[in-house]
């Protein structure tokens, strides 16, 4: 079922993206928060596919270079935030875009965890750990259940097999074992 629900979802939500990624984020603290909306809406339609409608999403030819988007939305997402986080605060959609991009991809990290290796598991704990020091010590009035998402977020890297083992050394480890 995903294959063809990304050829159909994926081109509107690339194309959404690198409208967003061209904008840079001062342009994009002023959007209206309709917009934010709209962007949940198609990330969350496209996190859906990618993390249920793909049995191995890693086997997908394109499937890592979805899974870099996905991160790539949730880097902007943060940057956006960090840039004026005082002007964003009134804009309720933005938030839940920021937290349903968090629990999205600990949902990726958690099923689709092989195909976590294109996206750098060490960066995307870096990201995880730097956004929680962000959300204590500069913004104390976030609400718990985003910091709960970066945590699960957190956890859920530690268990990844890409992160234990990353895909070079998993080979390495099969070739190994097959000489034995």
């Amino acid at each position: 079922l995903g294959p063809p629900l990304v050829e159909c979802v994926g081109r509107v939500w690339m194309r959404q993206n690198e409208a967003l990624q061209q904008a840079g984020e001062a342009s994009l603290t002023n959007l209206p928060d309709g917009v934010w909306k709209a962007s949940r809406y198609l990330d969350g339609l496209m996190y859906l596919v990618l993390t249920h409608c793909f049995e191995k999403l890693h086997d997908h030819a394109a499937g890592g270079q979805l899974a870099l988007l996905m991160y790539q939305k949730l880097l902007l997402l943060i940057r956006v935030w960090k840039h004026r986080p005082a002007i964003l605060a009134s804009q309720q959609w933005f938030f839940k875009n920021v937290k349903s991009a968090l629990k999205w991809m600990c949902y990726l990290v958690e099923g689709q965890c092989y195909v976590v290796a294109a996206i750098n598991v060490g960066d995307l704990l870096r990201t995880a750990l730097e956004l929680v020091q962000f959300c204590r010590v500069t913004q104390p009035d976030v609400p718990d259940h985003l910091v709960r998402h970066i945590l699960i977020l957190i956890g859920n890297i530690f268990s990844c097999h890409s992160y234990r083992f990353p895909p070079a050394e998993r080979s390495q480890l099969s070739e190994a074992g097959m000489a034995a």
